[in-house]
């Protein structure tokens, strides 16, 4: 299929195979269509005993064998030959036996392999790190089997600001597994790499505020994030995706407390198991808390530290698409490939609802995504028995129909998954479980009030509107008023067997309860004052 790319990524520590679906309705978030991982360790299958080899034949038969199969899926797939790219990294590129290896692979499959420069897989991972969020600013690294590269990234609105060139250091997870160099030696390279990216303005100000920010990408930093997450003080952590994740600074560096729940782990279980860790990658752990130790100690003071899924493979996909498609939020374009999702006229009808009867203070809110994401994904649990719709609702960003979604936050995330649980009832609509879920979600979401508020005002748009043909009929209109200390909307309906029903107002009055300020969080929230008028006309 045209719309189908196939990309092979030849990392140090794994070949990962994938097909994604770059249609411009949902390019955004690079829907994957098809993924497996060979896991398979180009950079190992070079070292025997501390010494440098060929990659042995059979490792290269290995890799072919994986080859012919993934051409036969692409086949599956209708992808079209031109649609297909294999990239190599740093293991392919330094391997004795490189131009042997390459060979064997495009004799066997027709196929042709882009060994990517040092240069190449710094822009290729810039590129990975900007497709895992709406926006990106500050420092970032990757972390390979072989090599760590070192760079600075500004994305924002579809554009994408790199440092010229990306800083590699042969600090790779597998490199520092079996080499490792003194640390005093790691240090001084890494603050030499930090002091060579001549920051832009809009960092150094950062960094001067203590508000420089770290992104991280790589399977050797995901590793180190999955074992945070598994010490996460919301523990269970409440979202399984590594991408979006984050941590304060202090605790990206607190390096002593995960080596020492890895060896506690290790010591009292007869197999040690970390959510998304292998034992290939646990036992890297010691070496790569040794390099988050010696960043702490070469770049300066570092505010929050954010893990990315986006890679080799995600850079180069984001990097082909257009600058419209870039800069479209993620959370927003993540809803339309979900079942039952509004219509784009009908979701640009229930945006502006949603944003007439929104306090002033919701602005940052409305700007994330969010506002879009609930009115185009509201209606996509309404078939559903009032037993399970509002755990459904609850679940849809993390283990549901959004989970797979690339781009999102967290915070995204969890704010998404708040606002539509409340729009089927909320906290008191869930059974225990997902009651405990509720409550995770809610410690790591912001601005709780509000999400809480338009979850509301979805559930009395759904009301007036059961179809979800909310740009086909002119049924509602809100006035909104502040007086600077009390949010007053008066909802005018149209008169109609529909609207004069006692759920409607019931609908209200659950909103009005959220003016209470037992419902407030760290003082956010608003009194609130909602009228219901019917109308004969509305104003069109």
């Amino acid at each position: 299929m045209a719309n189908f790319k196939a990309v092979i990524d030849m990392g140090s520590n794994g070949i990962r195979f994938s097909i994604s679906d770059i249609s411009e309705r949902t390019a955004r978030i690079l829907p994957t269509v098809y993924s497996d991982r060979l896991g398979l360790s180009l950079y190992d299958a070079q070292w025997i005993n501390g010494e440098k080899r060929p990659i042995p034949e059979d490792v290269i038969q290995q890799v072919v064998k994986a080859f012919l199969r993934f051409k036969v899926i692409c086949s599956d797939f209708d992808v079209d030959e031109q649609n297909i790219q294999v990239l190599a990294t740093e293991a392919t590129r330094v391997a004795i036996n490189s131009e042997d290896f390459l060979s064997a692979i495009k004799q066997s499959t027709g196929w042709s392999v882009r060994l990517l420069s040092k240069q190449d897989e710094g822009d290729y991972g810039a590129f990975g790190i900007a497709s895992s969020f709406h926006q990106v600013r500050g420092l970032c690294m990757d972390l390979g089997g072989g090599s760590t590269q070192m760079s600075w990234i500004c994305a924002r609105e579809g554009e994408v600001l790199k440092s010229e060139s990306a800083v590699s250091l042969p600090y790779g997870a597998a490199a520092l597994t079996h080499n490792p160099p003194e640390r005093s030696v790691i240090i001084s390279k890494l603050r030499e790499a930090y002091e060579s990216l001549n920051l832009p303005i809009e960092l150094k100000k950062d960094l001067s505020q203590g508000r420089l920010n770290l992104y991280l990408s790589g399977g050797g930093f995901r590793g180190w994030g999955f074992a945070l997450m598994d010490n996460h003080p919301q523990n269970p952590y409440p979202i399984p995706v590594i991408n979006g994740f984050n941590v304060p600074a202090e605790m990206f560096h607190d390096t002593q407390t995960i080596a020492a729940a890895v060896r506690a782990k290790s010591e009292n279980s007869k197999l040690l198991k970390m959510h998304r860790l292998s034992k290939r990658r646990i036992s890297q752990i010691p070496a790569v808390a040794n390099l988050v130790s010696c960043v702490g100690e070469a770049v300066p003071k570092l505010h929050n530290i954010y893990f990315c899924q986006g890679g080799v493979r995600e850079g180069a996909l984001f990097a082909s698409l257009p600058h419209e498609i870039r800069q479209q939020h993620p959370l927003a374009v993540a809803t339309k490939l979900a079942p039952n999702a509004l219509s784009d006229a009908s979701a640009s009808a229930v945006c502006e609802l949603l944003r007439a009867a929104a306090p002033h203070t919701s602005r940052p809110l409305q700007a994330s995504g969010f506002v879009e994401a609930l009115a185009r994904s509201m209606f996509l649990h309404a078939s559903l028995s009032k037993d399970v719709n509002a755990a459904c609702a609850l679940q849809s960003t993390i283990t549901g129909a959004l989970a797979g979604a690339h781009g999102l936050s967290h915070e995204d995330r969890a704010a998404l998954a708040v606002g539509l649980c409340e729009r089927y009832g909320g906290r008191k609509a869930l059974d225990p479980i997902n009651t405990d879920l509720y409550d995770r979600l809610k410690a790591i979401s912001t601005d709780l009030w509000a999400l809480r508020y338009f979850g509301r005002v979805a559930a009395l748009i759904a009301a007036i509107y059961p179809a979800g043909n909310i740009s086909t009929y002119k049924r509602v209109q809100f006035r909104r008023d502040w007086d600077g200390s009390r949010l007053h909307v008066v909802v005018e309906l149209k008169q109609n067997a529909l609207t004069d029903c006692d759920s409607i107002q019931e609908t209200v009055e659950w909103i009005q309860k959220l003016g209470k300020a037992k419902h407030w969080k760290d003082g956010l929230g608003h009194k609130l004052d909602w009228q219901v008028q019917r109308v004969n006309q509305l104003e069109r």
